[in-house]
């Protein structure tokens, strides 16, 4: 029995509590199957799903090049400013803090199919492209970073931030976030179960708003006679 047959049993057994497996693959190198299968990850998880991402070539993997970086410096942007999710050496970043991250000089993105570099306006593109309302989003991200708040995807409690006072890793998330556009409506069974949700665990609720090109926030408390 070869290593290859040996370590199959691993294989099958890490993978069979995986309930959804998508496999992206093609005949031919260099069609864009890492960067179809990165992007597909990333859509996922935006949409609050737990991702996992697995690049089988053997000769020039390229996925750690498309979603993370590698070096020493991950280890320090996430330690400095609370970025993305850090595995071993690799930090993993959302559309919203490589953004972010790039329009302060801080941070290249590549292109890792046509090995080029994405402009600011190239990386808000994709982040239109995934989320239609990234523009509010990204705007809210912005403010909650000047304000000293470290936002974290908030999909876990039914809304898009969690916000942290501090180091995600020593703290509780202070705020759940949830902007929303111009004109919004909803039922009042959306806002209590929202204040449900966060009074559950500890939170304060916040919609984010965009008035007069400012970001306003309307706290909702739950208030038991």
């Amino acid at each position: 029995m070869n290593q290859k047959q040996k370590n199959m049993p691993n294989v099958e057994k890490n993978l069979k509590d995986v309930k959804h497996k998508i496999v992206v693959l093609s005949g031919k190198g260099g069609v864009g199957k890492s960067t179809v299968a990165a992007n597909l990850a990333v859509i996922l998880n935006e949409k609050g799903y737990k991702v996992g991402l697995l690049d089988s070539d053997l000769h020039g993997p390229s996925i750690p090049k498309i979603v993370g970086i590698e070096d020493e410096k991950a280890k320090g942007l996430h330690e400095n400013g609370f970025y993305g999710d850090l595995e071993n050496v690799r930090l993993n970043l959302s559309i919203l803090e490589s953004l972010y991250l790039s329009e302060r000089g801080i941070l290249d993105v590549e292109d890792g199919f046509e090995n080029k570099k994405f402009s600011n306006e190239d990386l808000f593109n994709v982040g239109k492209e995934t989320q239609d309302d990234f523009e509010l989003r990204y705007k809210i991200y912005n403010d909650l970073r000047s304000k000293n708040l470290v936002p974290k995807t908030g999909f876990k409690y039914g809304a898009v931030f969690r916000a942290y006072e501090g180091d995600p890793d020593e703290h509780h998330a202070e705020y759940i976030v949830q902007p929303i556009p111009k004109n919004y409506e909803c039922s009042w069974y959306e806002i209590s179960r929202a204040v449900r949700v966060a009074h559950s665990v500890k939170k304060k609720f916040l919609f984010g708003i965009k008035k007069d090109d400012e970001i306003k926030y309307v706290k909702i408390n739950r208030v038991t006679p």
